[in-house]
């Protein structure tokens, strides 16, 4: 009887080493990798690809068209505007000028947008084809000196939506007082870069010519307006994208390459063959059947988590 005692405590002793066993068996099975936020690489279905089209301004003061492709995390929240987004206009409207503004720190170092970081967009109505942007007094702060490209900047980034004709400017619902006198802003009202090759004003021809400037070790198409006595187009279409005469930009076409852009398939895709012909197609040149969209040319990405 003692024996048989002894034999059971033995049994149920194997039985509880066995139990402890599974357990911690399944346990190894469930246990939950640990990950360093450094370590997480999210998949592509985490993210959302947004494109925003605004301008901005080189340190020389050359505006031009940047694409920003900006992939969103599904959790991303737009700062200080999230709750006023109940559709795609409101997204593209607050985003563009957060970009312009609390956000510029995101875009390439070197350009720049001439508003305030400090100023929100308070409201905004849209009432067939007129934009109002209703700043906080923060807008006031900007650089008074370059009023006209902080204006241009704000014209051309918002009126490149599809729905807008024209923009007026509030702060706090009050009109704002500008140099130049305009009720309200539209494209038509400001030319981008612009520059004469003649004395002539009166009589001379304008040419709408694209060049380069550097930003942050990239490259990007900057329009300008050229005012130029020449007549015969198409032969001065070449002088002008050869020389950039005393503009403050770049240009990547060469008398000894140019024919090489326009005939050679080594160059479609690349810089100087987007130059040329945007160029051409700027000035009612059409040497071939093709789009040329800027947006795929000018654009920069951005992550936000």
């Amino acid at each position: 009887m003692f024996s048989k005692y002894y034999i059971k405590l033995f049994l149920f002793s194997l039985i509880l080493l066995l139990s402890a066993l599974i357990i911690d068996a399944k346990r190894e099975e469930l246990s939950l990798s640990v990950y360093l936020r450094e370590d997480i690489t999210l998949k592509e279905d985490d993210y959302i690809n947004n494109e925003y089209l605004i301008y901005v301004s080189d340190l020389n003061q050359m505006i031009f068209p940047l694409n920003i492709i900006a992939k969103e995390n599904n959790e991303f929240i737009l700062d200080y505007y999230q709750d006023k987004i109940n559709n795609s206009i409101d997204k593209q409207i607050y985003m563009k000028f957060s970009l312009l503004t609390n956000y510029s720190n995101y875009l390439p170092m070197g350009v720049k947008t001439y508003i305030a970081p400090s100023s929100r967009l308070v409201n905004y109505e849209l009432d067939e084809g007129l934009l109002t942007l209703n700043f906080s007094k923060e807008f006031l702060y900007y650089n008074h000196l370059y009023e006209e490209e902080m204006l241009k900047i704000i014209t051309y980034t918002f009126s490149e939506l599809s729905e807008v004709d024209e923009i007026k400017l509030l702060c706090e619902n009050k009109n704002i007082s500008f140099n130049r006198q305009i009720e309200t802003l539209k494209k038509s009202n400001f030319s981008l870069n612009v520059f004469f090759n003649t004395a002539d004003i009166l009589n001379a021809t304008p040419y709408t010519i694209y060049y380069v400037t550097a930003v942050q070790d990239a490259y990007y198409l900057v329009p300008t307006r050229i005012y130029d006595n020449e007549t015969d187009t198409n032969a001065h279409i070449k002088i002008l994208l050869i020389n950039t005469f005393n503009i403050p930009l770049l240009t990547l076409i060469e008398e000894d390459n140019i024919d090489e852009i326009i005939k050679n398939e080594y160059f479609q895709e690349k810089l100087p063959y987007y130059q040329y012909y945007l160029s051409c197609f700027e000035n009612n040149i059409r040497e071939k059947q093709i789009t040329i969209d800027i947006k795929n040319v000018n654009f920069y990405e951005l992550e936000f988590e």
